[in-house]
């Protein structure tokens, strides 16, 4: 297949793009040109801002096309009416933060979504970005169909992994010794790994697959504790998990960066998604290990940690030394 990526040039996307080329497919990458310049050089670009610029994709004909960069209703129902006649199927790739409520436990494809109060706003932010993936999953199935292919996956794990939120865990508990664990211990957490996701979309696209799917993982419902005992088992570091409860963590501030990925209770939902439709549809999920040792291993040679990081990269996430020792002797006593 010629298939149209609208990014791909950063973690989520670049999987995607590995995936179609490991596939045998022809992948072509519409982007601005400000990241992944060196990422798939065989790759063919054509650079331009989907914001106004999509006539540079003039006269061009695709088997498929891959939203990766959609997050503003306005620019997507552009691109999907746009492309509506050069392609044959639309895959847009959305976000488990279209629910409408992250609280309960269960939801799947068909629950309540976000509904904005101000459907024009374009303020990108944590009180806007679900209801605004919302629009746009409506505006690529208003145009697109029985062809249109939607995924809202759940926190994206793996190799290249910028937002370091996952990564974090992997390096603190490969570190060794006691750490910090936001509990209760059998406190629900799930993940998907970038490349399983890929792989789904991909095939998903090979088999002509059409609605929207929730995609995370892992396949056996994991919690905190089961999450640090795996990573333990993978890396052999003693390390051993010193458990707060939300009242600890409300005490002393701790926030989303000091404890990646940790809901509280009334957020939980996020962390247990029904996902029946997309195993059923044939999703799958690789070993644990692999994803640990394999993002450890990235992140070492390329991550936030990396003497290869830039000025403008992020700050890791997770506790520094100090501030840990105080919160393990404020835990213990």
């Amino acid at each position: 297949m010629d298939i149209l990526f609208l990014g791909g040039t950063r973690f989520v996307g670049r999987h995607l793009v590995t995936a179609a080329l490991e596939r045998g497919h022809r992948p072509t990458l519409f982007h601005r040109g400000r990241t992944g310049v060196e990422v798939h050089p065989e790759v063919e670009r054509i650079l331009g801002d989907r914001d106004g610029g999509l006539d540079a994709l003039g006269g061009r004909e695709f088997d498929a096309v891959v939203d990766v960069s959609g997050y503003l209703p306005r620019l997507v129902r552009d691109s999907a009416t746009r492309l509506r006649g050069a392609a044959e199927r639309y895959l847009f790739i959305s976000s488990m933060s279209v629910l409408a409520d992250p609280g309960p436990p269960g939801q799947d494809e068909d629950s309540p979504l976000a509904v904005l109060d101000d459907p024009k706003v374009e303020r990108i932010d944590v009180a806007t970005y679900g209801g605004l993936k919302v629009l746009c999953e409506e505006a690529v199935s208003e145009i697109w169909g029985g062809s249109s292919l939607i995924l809202r996956p759940g926190y994206i794990v793996g190799p290249d992994d910028h937002t370091d939120r996952f990564t974090a865990w992997l390096r603190r508990v490969a570190a060794g010794g006691d750490f910090i664990a936001p509990g209760p211990p059998e406190g629900p957490i799930q993940w998907i790994d970038a490349r399983d996701l890929a792989g789904f979309a991909i095939d998903g696209l090979e088999r002509q697959l059409g609605g929207v799917f929730t995609v995370t993982g892992p396949a056996e419902r994991s919690t905190w504790s089961c999450l640090f005992a795996e990573m333990e088992r993978t890396f052999g570091a003693g390390s051993r998990p010193c458990w707060v409860d939300p009242a600890f963590i409300a005490a002393h501030s701790l926030g989303g960066r000091d404890l990646p990925l940790w809901h509280p209770p009334d957020r939980l939902g996020l962390h247990r998604l029904s996902i029946d439709r997309a195993i059923g549809a044939g999703l799958v999920h690789r070993p644990e290990e692999e994803t640990f040792r394999d993002t450890l291993a990235w992140d070492r040679r390329h991550g936030v940690i990396a003497e290869s990081r830039t000025p403008d990269s992020p700050a890791p996430c997770g506790l520094g030394p100090d501030r840990e020792r105080e919160l393990l002797t404020a835990a213990r006593t």
